[in-house]
C-alpha cells in the first residue's frame, strides 16, 4: 500500500478508511481522486451518501484518515473545513429565515465570505428575485438552489453533492451542469447520483460503491471500455415484448403494436437491432449485471 506523502500532487487521498455501523460497512483502502467532476454511482444502501459525509467531515470514521492536498483534519480541521463545500440529502433549513440570512448565516460559518462573492452566488443560482422571501414560502425548487448554493461559497476545493439535480427543473439542470463544469477546472468535485445520463456529458471519473467497497475508480472512457456485454436499440411488435428479461433492458418505450428496446446483451436478439456505443448509464446496468 503506497504511503501518504507530503506536498503530493493529487488533490484528495484516502488510506485505511473504516466506518461501520450496525449491518453497514464502509471500507476504503487506498484511493486517489483527481480534480474534477468524479461521479459516485451505486445502488441505494452502497454507502454513497455515508462517503460524502466523511469526506464532508460531517461524521468521523472509526480508522483510517483523509488527506486534502496534503492535509488532514488532525493537521488543521477549521481550514480543511473552510476547503469543503457540501450539500447533503434532505438539507435542513430553519423556515423562517429569508434566503438572504441563510446564506449569510453559511458564509458566517465558513469565514464571513465577502458579499461580493455572496452576490455573486446568489446571482448564478438565481436567487437575487427571492432573496427577501422566507424558506417556508419557497417552492422545492428554489430551496434545493438555495442549498446547493451555500457549497459553493467560500470558492471552497472540494465540492461534495449528494443528489443535487432533485426538484431543479430542465432549465435549472442545465444551469447548475454548465457551472459545474465551469468550477471543476480548478476543484475536486464529486456527485453523488442516480441521474447518470444528465452528467454524461460533462463527467471526468467515475467511482463504483456497492456494499461499502470501491470496485472501479477510473475515467468515464475506462468505465465505458471492455465491457462483457454490449447495447442493443431496436423496435419489435409487443407480442415479443415478453420474450425477454426485465433485467436486460435498459429501456422500453411502447406504441400501440411496437416496442422501442434498448437492451444489453452479448449477441443482437434479432437482426434488425443496431448495436450502439453505451452510456455511463449503460455500463453500470451491464457491470452491476456481471457483479451479480
Amino acid at each position: 500500500m503506497p504511503p501518504i506523502i507530503e506536498g503530493a500532487s493529487f488533490m484528495l487521498v484516502i488510506q485505511d478508511l473504516s466506518y461501520v455501523r450496525e449491518d453497514f460497512e464502509l471500507s476504503i483502502d487506498y484511493i486517489e481522486i483527481n480534480k474534477g467532476i468524479t461521479i459516485v454511482v451505486g445502488s441505494n444502501g452502497a454507502g454513497k451518501s455515508t462517503f460524502l459525509q466523511l469526506l464532508a467531515t460531517a461524521i468521523t470514521p472509526d480508522k483510517g484518515i483523509v488527506v486534502y492536498d496534503g492535509l488532514t483534519i488532525e493537521d488543521n480541521l477549521p481550514f480543511v473545513r473552510s476547503e469543503i463545500g457540501f450539500l447533503p440529502t434532505g438539507m435542513e433549513i430553519y423556515e423562517e429565515m429569508t434566503a438572504r440570512k441563510f446564506l449569510n448565516y453559511m458564509s458566517q460559518l465558513k469565514g464571513n465570505v465577502h458579499k461580493t462573492e455572496l452576490d455573486a452566488v446568489m446571482s448564478t443560482f438565481a436567487l437575487i428575485e427571492i432573496k427577501n422571501k422566507k424558506v417556508k414560502k419557497l417552492s422545492q425548487g428554489m430551496k434545493q438552489r438555495l442549498c446547493a448554493a451555500q457549497a459553493f461559497l467560500g470558492n471552497p476545493s472540494y465540492i461534495l453533492l449528494d443528489e443535487p439535480l432533485t426538484s431543479l427543473d430542465r432549465m435549472e439542470r442545465q444551469r447548475f451542469l454548465s457551472y459545474c463544469k465551469k468550477q471543476s477546472r480548478k476543484k475536486t468535485i464529486l456527485i453523488a447520483t442516480h441521474e447518470l445520463n444528465e452528467w454524461e456529458a460533462i463527467a471526468d471519473h467515475i467511482l463504483w460503491l456497492d456494499g461499502g467497497n470501491i470496485i472501479f475508480y477510473g475515467s468515464c472512457d475506462d468505465w465505458k471500455t471492455d465491457l462483457p456485454l454490449s447495447v442493443w436499440v431496436g423496435t419489435i411488435p409487443n407480442e415479443l415484448l415478453s420474450s425477454f428479461q426485465d433485467e436486460n433492458m435498459i429501456a422500453l418505450k411502447l406504441t400501440e403494436q411496437e416496442a422501442e428496446l434498448r437492451i444489453i446483451a452479448k449477441c443482437p436478439p434479432f437482426p434488425s437491432f443496431q448495436k450502439v456505443s453505451p452510456t455511463i448509464e449503460d455500463a453500470y446496468f451491464i457491470r452491476k449485471r456481471m457483479l451479480k
